[in-house]
This record gives structure tokens, sequence and C-alpha cells, in this order.
């Protein structure tokens, strides 16, 4: 039985088994004569997780403003009740976050972004991402709508920008609302088309961050790497450890068709429905046997 008949077919009998009607097996025609009952047992069942209500990612944060998205957006949360929205390019240029020649970013569209948010009952999953053109030690850039992808010039023009970032969110939504978000340090930067630095650089980028967020205040909570294919995911966590960089999450990125030898060596081959759940595995056991042992696991 195909995956689609079994859905039908389980979705027939959960019918008879609630409304206690022979006729609901009827759209099939007549009921089997091989039928056995079903026991439906209404107390001490484990409650099955909505773990996709927790986030959904949704394009760059500019598309936001467009009265379309606001209306898809409130019908996802309605139907599929989702509690946070996660955006490429918070700090992008058409976000008008670090304008050239000013010494100070810009918050204006972002307090509009997440306003709209706020007010519909969802909270940003902030993805501190890409780099302002101002702070940017190159020109290269991801997408058409040219997001930098390129290290700071100066750590210390990143860490001052995520620092007002933080006591800006604060002083608008206050630490109660805030310190309930998660901030995310990049997206995928072991990918050279999200990233043109090295490793080393995304950690002290990565580090950079997470100190100013926590400098502003402790409850803040920072994690990643967010990188593909649960990439770098033990080293982040032994570098947090041996460096002194704060830590409150993982976050990482798989796919079912994401190459295998990369996910799980020469060794492991799964088929592809059976992927996530060995590879979610995997990443538990990585963080498991870290510095930081139980500690929240997201797939953005």
């Amino acid at each position: 039985m195909d995956r689609r008949t079994f859905l039908q077919s389980a979705a027939l009998t959960a019918g008879y088994a609630v409304t206690g009607r022979a006729d609901a097996l009827l759209l099939h025609g007549t009921l089997p004569t091989d039928t056995q009952p079903i026991v439906v047992r209404r107390s001490g069942v484990t409650p099955f997780p909505h773990v996709w209500e927790t986030c959904v990612g949704s394009d760059r944060a500019a598309v936001a403003f467009r009265q379309q998205w606001l209306s898809d957006i409130e019908r996802t949360k309605r139907d599929v009740g989702i509690q946070s929205v996660r955006f490429h390019g918070l700090f992008d240029d058409e976000m008008g976050v670090w304008p050239v020649g000013s010494k100070t970013p810009n918050f204006l569209y972002v307090d509009i972004l997440f306003d709209s948010l706020i007010e519909r009952g969802l909270k940003p999953f902030v993805e501190l991402s890409f780099m302002p053109g101002a702070l940017a030690s190159g020109t290269r850039t991801a997408f058409f709508y040219r997001a930098n992808v390129t290290v700071p010039k100066d750590m210390a023009q990143w860490d001052q920008l995520i620092g007002e970032f933080a006591r800006h969110c604060i002083e608008r939504y206050g630490i109660k609302e805030v310190s309930t978000w998660n901030f995310e340090v990049w997206n995928e930067a072991n990918l050279t088309f999200f990233w043109s630095g090295k490793k080393a650089d995304y950690f002290e980028l990565y580090k950079q961050a997470a100190t100013a967020l926590k400098r502003v205040d402790r409850s803040l909570k920072v994690g990643g790497p967010a990188t593909a294919r649960a990439e770098w995911v033990g080293d982040l966590l032994a570098y947090c450890a041996t460096n002194e960089a704060p830590i409150d999450f993982v976050s990482t990125h798989v796919y079912p068709d994401d190459k295998q030898t990369i996910l799980f060596g020469e060794s492991q081959h799964y088929p592809l429905e059976e992927v996530m759940g060995n590879v979610l595995q995997t990443i538990l056991g990585r963080i498991a046997s870290s510095k930081f042992p139980g500690y929240p696991l997201y797939l953005t």
C-alpha cells in the first residue's frame, strides 16, 4: 500500500472510530468482510509534538512589506499555528540598516517588519545577516537582491551593529518579549555562496555577535552555526567551549537529498525516507557529547 492510499484509508477508519457510524466506510462502496474492531485510546497517549509550528522560513526581510505577504502569513498562522518567522537579509542595504556614510545604524524598516509580526501574534526568529555594504570588506553578493556575503572589514563595527540592534529591540519591545526570541548568527557560512571567509572567520563573527548580545542582556538567546548539511555543529560547540563564546541553542539545515557521505561519512547510507531521522540522531549525539548537552536544536 502506498503512502497516499494509506492516508486515505486511515482517514476513513478514523472517521468510523470517532463517529461510530458504519456509513463512514461506505465511501468505498460496501463494507469489507474481514473487518476488525479498532479501539481508540483517549487517555494515556503521548502528545504528538507539532515541531513545524516553531518557525517557518520566508524569503528575505523586505518581502514582508508586501500586503500579499501579510495576508499569507496571517492565514498561515491561523491554519498552521506557526509561532515565529525567519528571514534572510535583515541587514541588507535594501533594509537601510547602515547607510553608506553613516556612523550609526538605523532600524526604521526593521521596526516596521517586527511591528507587523508582533501585531499578528508572531515573533521574529532573528537571522543576523547579511553584511551592510558600508561595513563589508568586499562586494561579493548572493541572489538577485545583492546580499553582501563578505567578512566585515572591521569586527568592531559588526560588534557595534549587533549591540545597538539588541538595545534598540529591547527599548522598543521590552526585555520580557525580546528574551523569548532566538538570535541566529548568519546563514550557511559553510557554503561559499553565502560566506566569503573561512570557518575561522565565521567563528569570530559568531563570537563577536554572541558576546555583543549578551553584553546588552544575558537573557538574550543566541545560537548557530546555521550551516547547510549539518556541518560545523560539533566544531562550533567545541569553539564556544574553549573560547568563552556564548551559545544557547544549536541550529543547522538538512535536506533528505543532501549528500550522505557528508551527513554520515562513507560507511553509512540510508533510504531517502530514513535520512532525516538518522541525521537528527547524529546531530543530537554531537550536542550530547559536547560541553553543552541537552541544548535545543533547531532545523532553521
